[in-house]
């Protein structure tokens, strides 16, 4: 049996751990099971993730769209990182405004991806405005960097003065995407809801237009759900369309939003059983969440109301999945049981180890978290999704407690000049796999192939004279569990 040298102790940060069991009090504390380079979940389709990562590239920045196949989501793979957008800030040292591409929302249909785009301005600081436009829609198949086709949604550009007033914010970045059968919706946000027929996909065919301000829609069944904003602030309306006849929708009905005090903040990710789940905002008492039913004959109505006993908060992130939902606060997740959509049963809290991180979704047990848009996203240390499993076959957490019988990794000196000494322990004897992999998540060295190991200390010199400075991940896998370790070579 092959070994490697004896290890040297480990600069490892431990992880404390209880495990209590699952009531409205008691918290599970759990470990992401793996990361990948991202800040936005922004769409999930089966095992394929589309998040974005923001790089800063003076004198802007760029947001690269990754996707990623996480069938697998210890062993995910990269895919497709060919669709980057530019953003350039306007001014000196002071930052007066900006100029570029802001992604819209995207799908996937069999192996092509359909996305929108818009290019959007803004500028002043005494006298701000903003403009947006054109907006576009795009197709090509994923892995590939040609459009299939390129359509131009709208060519004209809008324009807003002092956007804080109101504005601009009721209408920027449009672009949801939406399919019913061979159809095609595109939220234009003021330009109205696009229906195109993709029967044809080299050549979709324009066959209705909704004259409706949005940039948020879903579809459920047969219901096309949306939030439209003709007045933004002071007249947002969540509206249900009936879509049958998907050439001819025709409106069920309509709730003002702007009614509601508190504000309500609906996510249209907080989708399940035809019903809506929204949050209320405000500052000076408990949020509550709002159910709204979205199949009656008579949508959207509320159906009910409840605080859910959770701390202050002007408003929570919310997300479904597989009848549960999904209620984050700061750094606790909320699980509820939705067997009964309108009367939710707490299962349980976690804690994941990230606070600020606040932008989420739920694909089936997978819970992917990510940053979000920040001036802290542009720091590696958060450009990364994390993916934790919360379904019942999660490991117990006290379970992930390092101690010497436990994959560990680490690597001294960190950060290094040229070469590093990797460090870790293998439970068991087995199959390993340590590869590196840069800020994008591309593959950059593979040290070991899976190649059996004995159980125990193991060290591995590794040298990259060759490589760019810059921050790398190492991650190790021996078939039961992956650790990721950030490494910095500096020269």
């Amino acid at each position: 049996m092959r070994t490697l040298a004896s290890l040297c102790p480990f600069a490892f940060i431990s992880v404390l751990v209880s495990f209590l069991s699952a009531t409205a009090q008691d918290t599970t504390a759990l470990q992401p099971i793996s990361e990948l380079p991202g800040n936005w979940v922004f769409y999930i389709d089966g095992s394929r993730l589309a998040t974005y990562r923001s790089v800063m590239t003076p004198p802007g920045y760029s947001d690269t769209l990754l996707i990623y196949d996480c069938e697998d989501p210890v062993r995910w793979r990269l895919i497709d990182n060919g669709f980057r957008m530019e953003t350039h800030f306007i001014g000196g040292e002071v930052i007066e405004g900006e100029s570029g591409d802001h992604l819209g929302g995207i799908l996937f249909l069999g192996d092509m991806l359909i996305a929108t785009y818009n290019t959007y301005s803004e500028w002043g600081s005494a006298d701000p405005g903003h403009s947006i436009g054109p907006l576009k829609v795009v197709a090509r198949p994923i892995g590939s960097e040609d459009f299939l086709w390129e359509i131009i949604l709208a060519d004209d550009i809008l324009e807003w003065e002092n956007p804080d007033s109101g504005g601009w914010h009721g209408y920027t970045y449009p672009g949801d995407l939406a399919r019913y059968g061979d159809y095609l919706f595109v939220a234009a946000g003021s330009w109205g809801i696009r229906i195109y027929d993709l029967s044809d996909l080299n050549s979709p065919e324009l066959v209705d237009t909704l004259g409706l301000v949005c940039n948020q829609l879903a579809l459920v069944g047969d219901r096309m759900v949306l939030i439209t904003a003709p007045e933004y602030p002071n007249d947002r309306m969540l509206a249900v369309y009936d879509i049958s006849e998907p050439t001819n929708p025709e409106s069920v009905g309509e709730v003002n939003l702007s009614d509601y005090s508190p504000r309500l903040t609906p996510s249209l990710r907080a989708i399940t059983k035809g019903h809506l789940y929204a949050s209320t905002f405000d500052y000076h008492s408990d949020a509550e969440l709002v159910i709204f039913d979205i199949q009656d004959d008579d949508a959207p109505s509320e159906v009910a109301r409840t605080d859910l006993g959770l701390p202050l908060h002007p408003y929570f992130n919310l997300a479904v999945s597989d009848d549960r939902l999904y209620i984050k606060h700061k750094s606790a997740v909320h699980i509820f049981s939705l067997e009964e959509p309108t009367q939710p049963e707490q299962l349980g809290i976690i804690s994941v180890e990230h606070p600020e991180y606040d932008h989420f979704a739920v694909n089936n047990k997978l819970l992917f978290l990510g940053h979000g848009e920040s001036d802290d996203a542009f720091d590696d240390e958060f450009s990364l999704i994390q993916i934790y499993n919360v379904g019942p076959d999660a490991a117990p957490p006290s379970s992930l407690i390092p101690h010497p019988s436990s994959l560990l990794l680490s690597a001294y000196p960190n950060p290094f000049n040229s070469s590093t000494t990797i460090h870790f322990n293998l439970p068991t004897p087995g199959p390993v796999h340590l590869e590196v992999y840069d800020p994008l998540g591309r593959r950059v060295r593979e040290l070991i192939p899976g190649s059996w190991l004995a159980a125990g200390e193991q060290k591995l010199m590794m040298k990259m004279m060759m490589m760019p400075s810059g921050r790398y991940v190492l991650r190790l896998s021996n078939g039961n569990e992956t650790l990721a370790q950030k490494i910095s070579l500096i020269k």
